[in-house]
């Protein structure tokens, strides 16, 4: 349990950096990232430079907590350099939700890392240089723990994504009773009351409160952008 509040408290720390530093515009900037960082939560972090081709896109830097035990450096290098069985090549397959302007996501759940499996929690912020029109590197910070045998008979170890932010223009599987079951919406608008979500084929409408999208995954699948 105490592993489980540690990697909670870094990756809150985390988004509570990035938070801070994107007052007055919709992301903060890499060059914001040096002075909030420091000590052992670098270790756990990486930033990724974002090329419009996504397979060429470079790791800026990658903390030793994300790859296998012993593994070289791969700071200035190309994503494909990052050894398939790490936990920064599991967050790396998340880039392309930030292509061309995808909000924080937050990803749990087991990988495989260096010798054996994990149990991990993570958080990727999108990163930009002018303000949020266009996101040109991601941040990701995550924490983990060996998973040990048989503990994936006992513990929700299937990957779970979550959207952080529920913003206009995005598509999300809606459980919702008189729509049949789970329909496929759109997020038309948010004010005051929540997020107007409209049916993409029936063009019905619901308003839900933000904060039951981002935390009731059985009812709120965060698809992507339109």
């Amino acid at each position: 349990m105490e592993s489980f509040l540690d990697e909670r408290r870094l990756v809150s720390r985390v988004l509570r950096h990035w938070h801070d530093m994107a007052v007055g515009q919709r992301f903060p900037s890499r060059g914001q990232i040096d002075p909030w960082l420091v000590g052992d939560d670098w270790a756990s972090c990486a930033l990724i430079e974002l090329a419009p081709e996504l397979a060429r896109s470079t790791i800026v830097v990658a903390g030793a907590n994300l790859l296998p035990p012993n593994h070289q450096a791969l700071d200035g290098k190309s994503i494909a350099a990052c050894p398939p069985q790490s936990l920064l090549a599991t967050l790396i397959q998340y880039l392309p939700r930030f292509q061309p302007n995808g909000g924080p996501l937050s990803v749990c759940g087991t990988a495989g890392h260096g010798p054996g499996p994990v149990l991990f929690r993570a958080v990727l912020l999108p990163l930009s240089d002018d303000g949020g029109a266009h996101i040109d590197s991601v941040l990701a910070a995550a924490n983990f723990r060996e998973l040990h045998q048989g503990e994936d008979k006992e513990l929700r170890t299937r990957l779970q994504l979550a959207i952080l932010d529920v913003e206009k223009g995005q598509i999300w599987d809606v459980y919702n009773p008189l729509w049949g079951g789970w329909g496929r919406s759109i997020v038309a608008g948010i004010d005051h009351e929540g997020a107007k979500l409209r049916h993409k084929t029936s063009l019905q409408t619901m308003t839900c409160k933000t904060a039951e999208m981002i935390q009731h995954t059985e009812k709120y699948r965060f698809i992507g952008y339109s």
